[in-house]
């Protein structure tokens, strides 16, 4: 059964908590997500056919239609995070949590970078990565910042698994795991 509404009410957090099940959901059609006690594993849903080379014209194909639903991932689940932090504590403080979460300067910095499309101190790439058994393709993020000469990948689920470590341990979600 669908959900009605006719009007979506930014002031009550209660739409916080379906924007999170939204995004799980998302999340979901990219991945499986197993939660282990130690550990959160992402197994790529996103196919290939058989007789497909991973750099061929179809994967390739495959990878670039991704492209729109990840940036679209990255840019919600960066704005949830904020709307927790916002709605629990008052204010937003990015640099008291990116202590406690290294890769949330990364996850707002790519944000960034694909909300505005600067180049401000950090060059960011999206890369195939093709699981060559499973027939699937994952996405690696390749950055380097201006001062560095040395180029930096996160996995794109790392982002996904500290959106879900950010949400259990704000008890926005109970996670049961293995």
């Amino acid at each position: 059964m669908t959900k009605k509404r006719n009007i979506y009410d930014l002031n009550n957090s209660y739409y916080l908590y379906e924007d999170v099940e939204h995004m799980v959901d998302k999340i979901g059609d990219l991945f499986e997500v197993n939660f282990f006690k130690d550990k959160i594993q992402f197994v790529s849903k996103i196919k290939y056919p058989e007789n497909a080379f991973w750099i061929s014209d179809e994967v390739i194909q495959i990878f670039n239609e991704k492209i729109p639903a990840v940036k679209s991932i990255i840019k919600d689940i960066y704005s949830i995070i904020e709307g927790i932090f916002v709605t629990k504590k008052g204010n937003f403080d990015k640099i008291g949590l990116e202590s406690s979460y290294p890769e949330l300067k990364i996850l707002r910095e790519f944000n960034n970078k694909l909300k505005h499309h600067t180049n401000k101190n950090v060059i960011f790439n999206i890369i195939l990565m093709a699981n060559i058994v499973p027939k699937t393709l994952d996405y690696v993020i390749q950055y380097k910042y201006d001062n560095s000469a040395h180029i930096e990948v996160i996995l794109l689920s790392k982002f996904f698994e500290l959106f879900f470590i950010i949400l259990e341990t704000e008890n926005i979600i109970t996670i049961d795991r293995r």
